[in-house]
């Protein structure tokens, strides 16, 4: 198996820079407490995140410059813990507090933040977790995939597109298109015309990809769903931990999902968005791990398995679009690559 970290697909998402004494100082006008031991955790596209003691108690400051991912991110926490969920089953961390504030004194000033407390839950990344071997690929896969069935089957929209605050349908994903399937083959056709695609893939795989989105309409076609989709789900934005029994004469690889984090991307429509955002580095991780993850789930089948991958080309296309880092478009190209030989087989 080769050595993947995530880090290198996001390379180029940089944390909001936002001092971090200036940070402190908007948690104490807020909170009356500077907070201690602040550790600095991952951050995205326009998110950072903080771990801290805030009042004696140990919590998560997560930061965000998107103020509607943020107020949809935080109504989707705290819907849940109203709802009859087993936090087993889909673990997530508590909203203590959350706020928005804006940077600088003018009355225009557009850089407008949002701040949440959040408790801190246990365990470490799925993907740390699984490198360094602490739990058994299979018995992950199952964790993660009954997690993400009961995620889809927890609210369920009108339509397919953008979801707000009040975690209502807003917009369609693409415009004058309902239909999602569609929605994303017209949204790849569109980054693909575009000159940046070629430079970055070279004329004859852009021909390719062109070539198997005109061949796949019917699959396209059939992809429909208004669920609530997570937008993001990978390992990265999981956390597990490894369960020990004193008792065994040999170290336990047995495993709990803790939580299911980073709700920013969150959304309406097909299961197989998520599904294929999970398998989207399926061969740089082992085999078991998607054999559990199907099991949990409920099983899937291998037209499922393409369908949602095709579908989480449009993902790969956004990344296209955004021009980010070397790294990352490198492995876009992997992807686009490891696709058209997937269709191409099947």
């Amino acid at each position: 198996m080769k050595p993947f970290s995530f880090e290198s697909f996001h390379d180029a998402l940089a944390a909001p820079a936002l001092a971090l004494a200036h940070l402190q100082a908007q948690v104490f006008d807020w909170q009356g407490d500077r907070g201690q031991d602040w550790q600095c955790l991952s951050g995205g596209f326009r998110n950072q995140n903080y771990a801290l003691k805030l009042h004696g108690e140990d919590c998560v400051l997560r930061l965000s410059q998107d103020l509607g991912a943020f107020r949809r991110e935080i109504a989707l926490l705290r819907y849940f813990k109203n709802q009859n969920i087993d936090p087993a089953v889909l673990p997530l961390p508590q909203v203590f507090a959350s706020t928005e504030f804006r940077l600088g004194s003018e009355p225009d000033a557009d850089e407008h933040w949002g701040l949440a407390l959040l408790s801190r839950c246990p365990g470490q990344s799925g993907l740390i977790a699984l490198q360094q071997g602490g739990c058994d690929a299979l018995q992950m896969g199952r964790l993660i995939g009954r997690s993400l069935l009961c995620l889809h089957q927890s609210l369920s929209f009108t339509g397919a597109g953008f979801i707000n605050e009040n975690l209502e349908l807003t917009a369609p994903y693409y415009p004058q298109i309902s239909h999602q399937g569609l929605a994303y083959r017209e949204y790849m056709l569109d980054v693909l015309a575009q000159p940046h695609a070629e430079q970055v893939c070279g004329a004859d795989r852009l021909q390719a990809m062109l070539v198997l989105l005109a061949r796949q309409g019917q699959r396209f076609q059939q992809i429909r769903g208004q669920g609530l989709c997570h937008g993001d789900f990978n390992l990265k934005n999981m956390l597990l931990q490894a369960l020990s029994d004193p008792v065994l004469p040999e170290p336990s690889t047995a495993c709990q999902l803790t939580a299911v984090l980073d709700w920013e991307f969150a959304c309406a429509g097909s299961p197989l968005g998520d599904i294929g955002n999970f398998y989207r580095f399926d061969h740089h991780l082992p085999a078991d791990l998607f054999v559990g993850f199907a099991e949990g789930y409920g099983g899937l089948s291998q037209e499922q398995i393409l369908s949602a991958r095709l579908l989480d080309l449009a993902s790969i296309c956004n990344f296209l679009e955004r021009a980010t880092g070397p790294r990352s478009l490198e492995l876009v190209n992997q992807i686009f690559d490891k696709t058209l030989a997937l269709f191409t087989a099947n």
